[in-house]
């Protein structure tokens, strides 16, 4: 016979676990909203990429974040953070111009792979071709 402190017990372990994992999950949702802005903001500064890539990167990953909490904040926070960076890619630039192009080189092909690689969860597919 179990004692019902037991039982109480048991049971608001199992929901705080539940409640954890759901946590977890949307902390996960936003943190990836946030570094994918952070992202876009990048590719369109360093990058190149145009309003019109920046959007349909943004809307295929909205699709494929059904989960997050709110979606748009998370975004603009993400773009919003990126400018400490740029600062330092701007005064690379200006210091060591070859340095400069070898690093966002790199990190715009980087970037590149994982829009590419970034699923839309209605579309069921594969990856997506699309290039920014």
């Amino acid at each position: 016979m179990m004692h019902p402190q037991r039982v109480t017990a048991a049971m608001l372990l199992a929901a705080a676990g539940w409640s954890a994992g759901a946590w977890g999950q949307l902390h996960s949702a936003d943190e990836a909203i946030q570094s994918a802005g952070r992202a876009a903001h990048f590719g369109s500064a360093v990058c190149g990429f145009t309003a019109d890539q920046v959007a349909h990167y943004k809307a295929k990953l909205r699709a494929s974040t059904p989960e997050a909490n709110d979606f748009d904040y998370q975004w603009n926070y993400g773009w919003t953070q990126q400018e400490r960076s740029l600062l330092q890619y701007q005064t690379l630039r200006t210091t060591n111009p070859q340095a400069y192009a070898e690093r966002a080189k790199g990190d715009c092909n980087r970037l590149r792979f994982r829009i590419k690689n970034t699923r839309a969860a209605a579309s069921g597919g594969g990856p997506e071709t699309t290039k920014p």
